[in-house]
């Protein structure tokens, strides 16, 4: 696994196509900061926890690009975008480092799913989900990320 900690400058190039939703009342530009030092440590030790436990399942986690937004963008939920960023705000590190790691856990998934879809579509095919195509979220479409278990 390659962990990347990407500058503000770096980041807003990533993240410059990024959809904004009328409900965010906070979006990534303007509001990227950079990672301290404790929450650099904090990060890999997480995320090698994790390789640990996820690489069988996720055939070679690869390149990960973590990106830091001010407190309340997105209403403070990590995301992911592309194949390899996620991105979060600080107050993911005030929780408790088994929190952090499912929710980054959770995340992977989600990288995994953009980087290999025929995978999910088997898996979920064989469990016997279909795909549904134009949903109405109703009130709740505003809130919306672009999320690969949609």
């Amino acid at each position: 696994m390659e962990i990347y900690f990407l500058a503000s400058d770096r980041a807003h190039n990533v993240l410059r196509d990024l959809h904004i939703n009328k409900g965010c009342t906070k979006a990534h530009h303007n509001n990227i900061i950079e990672f301290n030092a404790d929450q650099k440590t904090e990060l890999l030790l997480v995320m090698k926890k994790l390789e640990r436990i996820l690489e069988p399942h996720l055939l070679g986690i690869g390149r990960i690009d973590f990106i830091l937004l001010k407190p309340g963008v997105y209403w403070d939920f990590p995301f992911t975008w592309g194949k390899s960023v996620i991105a979060m705000t600080p107050t993911m590190f005030g929780k408790p480092s088994s929190q952090i790691l499912k929710i980054l856990a959770h995340e992977l998934v989600h990288l995994d799913q953009r980087r290999s879809p025929d995978k999910y579509e088997q898996y979920y095919t064989k469990l016997g989900f279909k795909k549904l195509r134009n949903i109405d979220f109703g009130a709740l479409k505003p809130y919306l990320l672009r999320n690969p278990d949609a």
